[in-house]
């Protein structure tokens, strides 16, 4: 029966109009009922069977079981491997179903370094997954918008307006909704 329940409402699921929710600001990630949610990795997220009975609701993950206490599941510190469809089914009940699909991101960062002109070059940043915003550093030093560097394109450009003149190792900086940073690759400007 459960096998059943499980297909019942994995099909409810997928039928019915998922609404993505963007990651939010914070340590905790706010997911609702039948609708898809986007977290990031180390925030945590609860998960609530209401109005289901809470002692009488099994949760599974992707179709398996799942700790929960109070009916409710809570993940800390969320990891890729947390993402997946959680399903509260209350007792053999198909028709008393809660279903969540946790997606969890850990933006990663590339640097493509192209030259525009003799002196002139222009780094560019590829972040996925969703993050708070974009930031450049030389050495380890955050750059701004000046004399030497112009920003364009939200931060996912840097143009150096004389690369010979600044030497020295650029990095991008993807800064998660956690405040947390992924940092790319050093470029070596000589």
């Amino acid at each position: 029966m459960r096998i059943f329940s499980m297909r019942v409402a994995l099909v409810l699921l997928l039928l019915s109009p998922w609404r993505p929710v963007k990651p939010e600001a914070g340590t905790s990630c706010t997911c609702v009922k039948d609708r898809a949610c986007s977290c990031n990795v180390g925030q945590s997220v609860t998960l609530e069977s209401t109005p289901l009975t809470a002692n009488q609701v099994a949760w599974k993950k992707n179709g398996n079981d799942v700790t929960a206490t109070d009916g409710k599941v809570t993940v800390q510190s969320l990891t890729s491997t947390d993402a997946g469809m959680y399903v509260a089914i209350e007792g053999t009940d198909v028709t008393k179903t809660m279903a969540y699909l946790v997606q969890v991101y850990d933006p990663v960062t590339t640097v493509s370094v192209e030259r525009v002109a003799a002196k002139q070059v222009s780094l560019s940043c590829i972040a996925s997954g969703p993050f708070k915003g974009l930031k450049w550093k030389k050495d380890d030093t955050a750059i701004t918008a000046g004399q030497d560097y112009k920003l364009g394109l939200n931060n996912a450009q840097l143009i150096i307006k004389d690369g010979s003149a600044n030497p020295g190792k650029y990095t991008c900086v993807a800064v998660q909704f956690d405040g947390s940073e992924k940092v790319s690759d050093a470029s070596q400007l000589e």
